[in-house]
């Protein structure tokens, strides 16, 4: 009886704390098994001097941390850090593997997994090559117009990088410069395209493209030009009355000339009476050149006065 009743003694107050221990044992539990999947910085260090990671390495990790919720929300993949050691690694390929224990995390968590577990690493020894830049262009001028020249300022830079992938490479292109639509000269600054190269420097960085862009030029045939006398007051002749006559400018100018704007002229200024054989000027607007003139010359009976 006397046990009885210690059980029963109090029974409200054993059963409150009863329940409490069992809602605080489930949340330690919850606390324990909480995770949280994470993306780790990964760095490489101590590499060689004379030689160059030419793999292609994953700058971070995927790491699965397992802890204390209250920790795991307040933990961050910037507050983690896995480095590298290529400290006494010779050239070729290498295998390095990631334990889940090598990741350093607060006290408290515990890594369960890293994704990539291994990395392979290939080193080559350092090589520099000199060598040409093409410049690349997109995009087309302007109708009309043409280009008429490219050069790179520095023509040469100089790569440092993985012997495997420098060896044979004589010229890089530059990243493309925009010529769409250019009426004009373009001049651009740009960087190089080196993807897929394992660089240690590129010097310089950057080269200077100028494209000379010049309007496209057009010939053209006027036919059946006629030939005036200067001065108008003299009366004469002329044989043939009208030339053909080659001219040649812009694309747009030429194009657009009427055959009212060629004039073909011969000076009779101070010329007696009779037969003489002139030659034929032939006077066009700015910008479009006289290439030829058919007949140059021609036959011009001036009469008495």
């Amino acid at each position: 009886m006397r046990i009885k009743a210690l059980f029963l003694e109090n029974l409200s107050a054993k059963i409150f704390s009863l329940v409490f221990a069992l809602v605080l044992w489930v949340v330690v539990i919850g606390e324990k098994h909480g995770q949280v999947q994470l993306n780790v910085p990964l760095e490489l260090v101590n590499i060689p001097e004379k030689a160059v990671v030419v793999s292609d390495i994953p700058s971070t990790i995927s790491v699965l941390v397992q802890g204390p919720r209250t920790l795991l929300r307040t933990l961050s993949g910037r507050d983690i850090r896995r480095t590298v050691d290529l400290r006494g690694v010779g050239v070729g390929w290498t295998t390095i593997r990631i334990l889940p224990d090598s990741i350093p995390v607060p006290r408290g968590l515990e890594v369960l997994r890293v994704t990539p577990s291994t990395l392979e690493v290939k080193l080559d020894p350092l090589k520099e090559v000199n060598v040409a830049v093409a410049a690349q262009l997109s995009g087309d001028v302007a109708r009309g117009y043409k280009i008429d020249g490219v050069s790179v300022d520095p023509g040469k830079v100089i790569l440092r990088g993985g012997e495997s992938e420098l060896v044979g490479l004589t010229a890089v292109r530059t990243r493309p410069v925009n010529v769409a639509n250019a009426t004009s000269d373009v001049e651009e600054r740009v960087g190089l395209e080196l993807e897929g190269l394992h660089l240690v420097s590129v010097s310089p960085a950057k080269v200077t493209v100028k494209v000379k862009v010049v309007p496209l030029q057009m010939e053209r045939t006027v036919e059946n030009v006629r030939v005036r006398v200067s001065p108008q007051e003299i009366k004469a002749e002329v044989q043939p009355q009208s030339v053909k006559v080659m001219v040649k400018g812009p694309l747009d100018v030429v194009e657009a000339l009427k055959e009212s704007e060629v004039q073909a002229m011969v000076n009779a200024q101070g010329l007696s009476a009779g037969r003489h054989t002139l030659g034929v000027s032939v006077s066009t607007p700015q910008g479009i050149k006289v290439t030829k003139v058919d007949p140059p010359r021609v036959e011009v009976v001036v009469a008495e006065q």
